[in-house]
């Protein structure tokens, strides 16, 4: 994923905090940046939703629970099937190995930025 000049508009909600695709898009992202949080942060541009709860360490620690756990049955399931599994599920070990890691870092850079607070709040956002 190349994101060099693009600026990705993201809808911060559970449901993206708990999706495999959406996480790996936004750990890209944090890759592409080279884990600097400024020129992470300049690349996207946040609305957060209620429901997403990542401002205490202790909200934050539900989702680091959530991807600790899917990559435990990740590789679980590696261990049970192994080289039967496609190819492409075995690859998705490693950037939910990776992003497992990684997620209270990126959830805490994001909280430490974050100023928009909902989809009514956008329309008083210049983007």
């Amino acid at each position: 994923m190349h994101l060099i000049k693009a600026i990705v508009v993201v809808i911060l909600s559970d449901k993206f905090l708990r999706s495999p695709h959406c996480m790996r898009e936004l750990y890209g992202i944090w890759v592409e940046s080279r884990g600097r949080t400024n020129e992470f942060l300049s690349r996207i541009r946040m609305v957060k939703l209620s429901d997403a709860a990542i401002w205490s360490l202790a909200q934050r620690g539900a989702y680091i629970d959530h991807w600790s756990e899917e990559l435990a049955k990740g590789e679980a399931l590696f261990e049970t099937y192994g080289l039967r599994l496609a190819l492409d599920e075995i690859e998705d070990l490693r950037p939910m190995r990776e992003f497992e890691h990684h997620v209270s870092t990126l959830l805490r850079r994001i909280t430490d930025s974050l100023f928009c607070c909902g989809v009514d709040e956008v329309e008083k956002q210049t983007f």
